[in-house]
């Protein structure tokens, strides 16, 4: 049996934080929890409001695939690679509308920002596929 790398645990905590605030975040604006709107402008809400079901539909599916994926790569699982490259193709359409298709733009709402923080975003689930399919073949 091979023995777990250091940066296993490490890239799984940071990894599970990322994923969870993505889907706190998902959830309470799908729920419309009133602590979390009261941090959002008008502008955000309303631009949220009329987002195409398949939008709201990659978003919720990007982040709790991602979370679980997750999880899964913790219990070394070998479902993981599967469910976290789910989330990344999710994330990719998610973060390719939202940077040139959505209107008002993402841009205009969020500031570059906003904008960096949905590249990070998808270059993070691009980076933790790859990584739970390298444990999972044993190459890490």
């Amino acid at each position: 049996m091979q023995s777990t790398p250091w940066h296993f645990w490490v890239i799984v905590v940071v990894a599970f934080l990322w994923q969870l605030i993505g889907a706190v975040d998902f959830t309470a604006l799908q729920l419309e929890w009133s602590p979390w709107m009261a941090m959002i402008t008008e502008a955000q809400r309303a631009r949220n409001a009329q987002l195409p079901f398949f939008v709201d539909l990659c978003w919720g599916l990007s982040v709790w695939l991602g979370l679980i994926g997750v999880v899964m790569m913790a219990l070394k699982a070998n479902l993981a690679p599967t469910l976290l490259g789910a989330s990344m193709v999710f994330t990719v359409v998610l973060t390719t509308y939202n940077s040139f298709l959505a209107t008002p733009s993402t841009l205009s709402q969020a500031g570059i920002p906003g904008l960096v923080t949905l590249w990070v975003s998808a270059l993070f689930t691009v980076f933790l596929w790859l990584y739970a399919r390298d444990i999972r073949r044993g190459v890490l």
